[in-house]
């Protein structure tokens, strides 16, 4: 009863105020484990977990240049390599960071504007193959997913490397918003919500694609093949959190009120109709 209480004041506000001016909140932020307070409601416990799965062409790529990977905390590496010692598949685990969006009044409905997640992996190269003239190393960590364009998303990530690659977030990877499945807007509503997501058809930005080929030595041979990777993996994602709202609801007498005034108006414009 008290649920539906609730989900009738924020009816009654939508129809009487909220669709006639919509507001918009300022986009907010919340971190893994963390709280949020806003409109009278409050978020709390989020939680994920993300999975990069390399593309089968960066895979035959990285054994190409008999690259190494192994995990940045908290991330793990799942990495299986086959009888000849090369890798059949790898992929990396990470953990949520945090999540951001903005909440619209006019139809309490939360839309999500990016996720982030905490580790990575590092990448090593040795220099004793056909694709790199010398050893290096790249460390992609911290991936965040920027939503907030609605044709083509963005995924950012913090590197550092070798061969005097700076310590800094860059745009990795970008992706067509209509390779992304699963919901990114949320109703407002109590209890405890989830959104299951994939991104596919990650595509390397020009800035990451130097970034890769210096950090870890690549020769003509080696930017060639690394050219012609078209797509670098899928992200599998699940994120939840849980929503209470305390705001003040009004009591049911005020409801009825409220009625009769709707009432009375509806009758005066009538008559003087």
């Amino acid at each position: 009863m008290k649920q539906s209480i609730r989900l009738l004041a924020l009816a009654s506000a939508m129809s009487l105020g909220a669709a006639a001016h919509a507001e918009l909140s300022p986009v907010m932020t919340i971190s893994a484990g963390g709280n949020l307070s806003h409109a009278g409601w409050e978020l709390s416990n989020a939680r994920g977990t993300a999975n990069l799965v390399f593309d089968k062409t960066l895979v035959n790529a990285i054994n190409l240049a008999g690259i190494s990977i192994e995990a940045v905390a908290p991330a793990t590496i799942n990495a299986p390599k086959g009888a000849t010692g090369r890798y059949t598949s790898i992929s990396i685990g990470t953990t949520g960071g945090s999540a951001s969006g903005y909440l619209d009044t006019s139809n309490m409905t939360v839309y999500g504007t990016a996720v982030a997640t905490q580790g990575g992996g590092i990448l090593r190269s040795y220099g004793d193959d056909d694709a790199t003239n010398i050893g290096g190393f790249l460390a992609i960590s911290n991936l965040r997913v920027d939503l907030t364009n609605k044709t083509t998303g963005t995924i950012y990530a913090t590197v550092s490397g070798d061969h005097g690659v700076a310590s800094g977030e860059i745009a990795m990877w970008n992706f067509a918003m209509a390779n992304l499945s699963g919901p990114i807007t949320f109703p407002a509503i109590e209890g405890t919500q989830t959104a299951t997501n994939t991104i596919t058809g990650l595509s390397i930005t020009p800035q990451a694609f130097e970034i890769f080929a210096t950090a870890l030595g690549l020769n003509d041979f080696g930017r060639s093949s690394m050219a012609g990777i078209k797509t670098y993996g899928t992200i599998n994602s699940v994120l939840s959190l849980d929503a209470k709202y305390v705001g003040t609801v009004p009591e049911p007498s005020t409801y009825a009120l409220m009625g009769l005034v709707g009432l009375a108006t509806a009758a005066r414009r009538r008559r003087a109709a």
